[in-house]
């Protein structure tokens, strides 16, 4: 006990050297202030540890014979018993108690969220500034933890996934003291997982194979490559069927519970169905365990019925709606014939066709207008047919009739649209928008993780219709694409996919 009345205890200790089992120890040094009911943490006196397993003579079992210690004032002297030189010689340290107390506090355990990748490790910061004593030193030391000054007292380190013991010393030239604190790194947020598969519609239904190709992409904060494995591929009908000519083995070569991107569908359907529907279903888990699921789909159509609407005003005309069987430019507008109930029919002529998205489903629909001598004065609530070619295909379909409607003072019928052709693309894709009236545009592409990849226009764009190209660099594997169309305050967007 020293003169200020403060109790000290001194011992061997093996945390140090805990690999030695037992075999490596250092003197340690421990108060209490409150008569013995509570005690700081020991303070390493000895600066070597010594091996006791290979020193010519040993101390052991009866190491605490071997140490003295004694107080007076405001000092304690502590002696013991030292192997560091090969044989036991003895050593002693003066504390001056007094003015020289040192505890090392190295904050509470934490745990932190990862951050995202590209630095090498989630920032952490320690925080020892309450640890006590006079002119401190400070000394942080983790496994695998870069520190940007391991000798301040509020230093950041970079922590792996996991948790990391960190270790803080300090000491005030005489004393040291040492404590530790535990940090965990977690990861509870799934992957980001998209799925585009491409032909995303067969035809003809023949009842043949068709080569699948998905293009999968994955995104991870914490975990740069997650594992992706198909999981399931599904057909809204059976497999086998009651109608001729129908094939069993409508999926093949689909190797589920791998990273499998290829593989067989047939290109069948029932044919007293709506159509058949191939979902195609894909999943992603980073390396904590979180996991995201997305799916595609895969459409044999029932049949190539095409859809069309009929608005009537000033002038009449007609709008063929795309869709993933019919591609909008494809239309022959030479080829469109109207007929009525009463069995009337006939060629309207037309202006040609103008490119607008007229539904809002990010597909380009046909719209011609008929001149005068098309229009043969269609009864109200007449009903109506159409039929034209495209693709080598022809489509038929009941007229929806509207209002024309348009945008005053500008390109008269048009609004605003966009779609991409061809959707999938391999090497370049062609983005076509059509504007109502001149303004500022911006046409951006960018990846499923929001990254900006290219600005194709940035500038005032005259009225209608016009077109952009995007070419993916061939490096890449085949990856699904967003594009956004911004005009006037207004905005559009879409996706499409590229592939290899």
């Amino acid at each position: 006990v020293d003169g200020t009345g403060r109790v000290f205890v001194a011992c061997y200790d093996w945390r140090d050297a805990a690999a030695i089992c037992g075999g490596g120890s250092n003197a340690y040094l421990y108060r209490s202030d409150d008569g013995g009911a509570s005690w700081q943490p020991g303070t390493r006196i000895s600066d070597t540890t010594t091996n006791w397993t290979v020193t010519f003579s040993s101390l052991l079992p009866n190491q605490g014979d071997y140490l003295g210690l004694f107080a007076h004032g405001a000092t304690v002297h502590v002696a013991w018993g030292d192997g560091r030189n090969g044989d036991p010689d003895v050593y002693a340290a003066t504390i001056v108690t007094a003015a020289g107390v040192v505890s090392a506090h190295a904050g509470n355990d934490t745990t932190v969220e990862c951050t995202p990748l590209g630095a090498s490790g989630t920032p952490v910061r320690l925080d020892g500034t309450t640890s006590e004593g006079a002119g401190l030193t400070f000394l942080w030391r983790a496994p695998g933890v870069t520190f940007d000054d391991p000798t301040q007292s509020k230093p950041t380190g970079r922590f792996p996934l996991g948790r990391t013991s960190v270790e803080l010393e300090v000491s005030d030239g005489a004393l040291a003291s040492r404590d530790t604190v535990e940090v965990t790194i977690v990861d509870t947020t799934s992957p980001t997982l998209t799925v585009a598969v491409a032909p995303e519609l067969l035809w003809p239904p023949n009842h043949t194979m068709a080569a699948e190709h998905a293009a999968v992409e994955a995104r991870d904060v914490c975990d740069s490559s997650p594992a992706i494995r198909l999981v399931s591929i599904a057909s809204s009908e059976p497999d086998v069927g009651p109608e001729p000519g129908d094939e069993p083995g409508d999926v093949q070569a689909a190797e589920l519970g791998t990273a499998d991107f290829d593989f067989a569908l047939r290109s069948e359907r029932a044919g007293d169905g709506p159509g058949r529907v191939y979902t195609v279903c894909y999943e992603a888990a980073d390396a904590a365990g979180n996991v995201a699921r997305a799916c595609a789909t895969v459409g044999v159509p029932h049949d190539q019925r095409g859809r069309a609407r009929l608005d009537e005003g000033g002038s009449a005309r007609i709008t063929l709606f795309g869709s993933y069987s019919m591609a909008a430019r494809s239309v022959d507008p030479a080829s469109l014939e109207i007929g009525s109930a009463s069995f009337r029919r006939w060629r309207p002529a037309n202006e040609g066709a103008n490119y607008i998205d007229a539904d809002g489903d990010a597909l380009e629909d046909a719209v011609l207008t008929l001149e005068p001598s098309g229009n043969q004065g269609f009864a109200a609530n007449e009903l109506l047919w159409v039929r034209w070619d495209a693709q080598g295909q022809t489509y038929s379909t009941e007229l929806d009739r509207g209002v024309v409607t348009g945008i005053s003072g500008g390109s008269a019928g048009l609004r605003l649209g966009a779609s991409v052709l061809p959707n999938p693309a391999r090497g370049q894709a062609s983005i076509r928008y059509t504007l109502p009236t001149t303004g500022r545009v911006r046409l951006l592409v960018y990846d499923v993780a929001g990254h900006l990849v290219t600005r194709l226009v940035d500038g005032v764009v005259d009225a209608g219709a016009h077109e952009a190209s995007f070419a993916a660099s061939a490096s890449r594997p085949a990856q699904l694409y967003l594009y956004r169309l911004e005009w006037s305050g207004a905005a559009m967007s879409g996706k499409f996919v590229m592939v290899r």
